[in-house]
C-alpha cells in the first residue's frame, strides 16, 4: 500500500473510499460516558479515540444492516449508550451487535470475528459480507470404518485378555498351593511325622462322629451339603492352625464350577480344590493306620510316606494337586498303574499346578486330550486311558507320586 505525504512531510495512510471524512478529535461529557461505558465491553481506549461519533454511527448501522440481510441477529445490551451525531439535542441509546471492538469503514475488527472481504456500495457506505462456516459431521462411511477398525482391535485383543487372566489365576492357584505346602512342611517338623491323608469312607466316618483327625476335614460334591461351603471343616483340620486364609485351600479358576443346585442356592464357590497325593502321609481305617512296614495298602509294592526322611527325592515328589471338579471328593487323590481313579486338574492351559515335598510348585500340561476331560457334574469311577499319551500322562504322574517299596 502507497503512503501519501501531507503538508508536513508525514507519511500517512490513504483513507478507504467509503469511510466518511475525519473530523477532529474532541471529547465531550456524552463522549466520555459513552467510552467508559463501552470499555467494560472490551472496546480499547485506542479503538474508540480514533473513531468519530459519526462516522461510527454510520459504520454500525451499515455493519447492523449486513447482518440482517446474514440472519444474523446479535445486539449489545440494551443499557449501552453511544454518543450523538453532531447536531442532536441528547445521547441516544442504540442496540449494537455484541462483537465490540469494531472500527468504521472495516478498518480493525476483533480477531474473534474478521470479516472475509470488505465491499463498497454507493452512498460512501460499507457492505461487510461473512463467510459463515458450515459444520461437517462424519459421513456414513467414516462411520462405518471406524466400527471395522474397533471390531478388528477388539478381535485382537480379547484373547490376548483371557490368556492374561487364565495366566493370573494360574499363579493365583500356585501361591495357594506353595502356602498349602509350607504349612504340611511346618507340621511335619512340628510332628516328626506327615499329616494323616484319609479316604472318603475315613473322613464321613469321623464327620458323623465329630472326631476329625486329617490334614483337611471337607467331602465335596455336587449336592448341597454342608461340607462343601462350611469352612470350619477346613480350620479344625491338621493343617488349619498353620493357615490363616481358608481360602488358599481352593484355585480360583475352579470357582465357577458349581453344579445347577448349589448356583440356586446362591453359592459362588467350594471350600477345596487341592488334593494331597494318596501315597503321602498316613492312611487311617476306623481310626488305625492302615500302613504296614511303610507300604500303601492298595498298592503292597508301593512305598507309603510317613515322615519327611522317608522321602528319597523331595524335589520329585509331589505333595498336592488341582483335581479334576467331578473327582473331588475326599482329600485323598488316588492313581494306579491300571487307570484314574482320581483325575487331575486341567484348568490351566491343560495343565494342573502341583507342589513338591522340597517346597517348589510348577505347572504340569497334560498331553493327551483324554486326560484334559470336560466338567460333567457327575462322579465317574474311573478313567483307563486307551492312547499312547493319555498312558504317558498317567505313567509321569505315578512316577511322581511314589517309589518302589524294598
Amino acid at each position: 500500500m502507497k503512503y501519501i505525504q501531507n503538508p508536513l512531510g508525514v507519511p500517512r495512510r490513504p483513507r478507504l473510499a467509503c469511510s466518511a471524512p475525519r473530523t477532529p478529535k474532541r471529547r465531550t461529557a456524552a463522549h466520555s460516558k459513552g467510552f467508559a461505558t463501552h470499555r467494560a465491553h472490551g472496546v480499547s481506549r485506542s479503538v474508540w479515540s480514533a473513531t468519530p461519533p459519526v462516522a461510527f454511527d454510520s459504520a454500525r448501522n451499515a455493519v447492523c444492516r449486513q447482518f440482517r440481510r446474514n440472519g444474523i441477529l446479535v445486539e449489545a445490551p440494551p443499557t449501552t449508550r453511544f454518543p450523538a451525531p453532531s447536531g442532536a439535542a441528547s445521547p441516544r441509546t442504540t442496540k449494537m451487535p455484541a462483537l465490540t471492538g469494531l472500527i468504521c469503514a472495516g478498518r480493525a475488527f476483533p480477531q474473534r470475528w474478521r470479516p472475509s472481504r470488505t465491499s463498497c456500495v454507493s452512498g460512501g457506505r460499507c457492505a461487510i459480507s461473512q463467510k459463515t462456516e458450515r459444520r461437517r459431521g462424519f459421513t456414513l462411511l467414516e462411520l462405518l470404518t471406524v466400527i471395522a477398525v474397533i471390531a478388528i482391535l477388539a478381535a485382537l485383543l480379547l484373547p490376548l485378555l483371557g490368556r492374561a487372566k487364565d495366566r493370573a489365576k494360574s499363579m493365583y492357584c500356585l501361591n495357594n498351593n506353595r502356602q498349602l505346602t509350607l504349612a504340611w512342611l511346618s507340621y511335619a517338623n512340628d510332628n516328626r511325622r506327615l499329616a494323616n491323608n484319609s479316604g472318603r469312607r475315613e473322613m464321613l466316618r469321623q464327620y458323623h462322629r465329630k472326631g476329625f483327625n486329617n490334614w483337611v476335614n471337607a467331602v465335596m460334591d455336587w449336592t448341597r451339603s454342608e461340607q462343601n461351603t462350611n469352612l470350619a471343616y477346613i480350620r479344625n483340620g491338621q493343617l488349619g492352625p498353620y493357615l490363616r486364609a481358608p481360602a488358599v485351600f481352593r484355585c480360583p479358576a475352579a470357582d465357577t464350577f458349581l453344579s445347577a443346585p448349589q448356583r440356586a442356592a446362591g453359592w459362588s464357590w467350594r471350600s477345596r480344590s487341592f488334593s494331597m497325593n494318596g501315597f503321602v502321609g498316613t492312611f487311617l481305617s476306623n481310626g488305625v493306620p492302615a500302613v504296614v512296614n511303610e507300604r500303601n495298602p492298595f498298592l503292597p509294592w508301593k512305598r507309603q510316606f510317613i515322615a519327611l526322611t522317608d522321602i528319597r527325592n523331595p524335589a520329585g515328589t509331589y505333595v498336592f494337586i488341582d483335581e479334576h471338579p467331578d473327582t473331588l471328593n475326599d482329600a485323598y487323590f488316588w492313581i494306579n498303574s491300571e487307570g484314574w481313579a482320581d483325575l487331575p486338574g486341567s484348568l490351566h492351559n491343560r495343565g494342573a499346578n502341583l507342589s513338591y515335598s522340597d517346597g517348589h510348585c510348577e505347572r504340569h500340561q497334560w498331553r493327551s486330550a483324554q486326560t484334559v476331560a470336560p466338567v460333567r457334574f457327575r462322579r465317574d469311577r474311573a478313567w483307563h486311558p486307551t492312547d499312547k499319551l493319555a498312558r504317558s500322562d498317567l505313567g509321569w504322574l505315578l512316577d511322581h507320586a511314589t517309589q518302589d517299596a524294598r
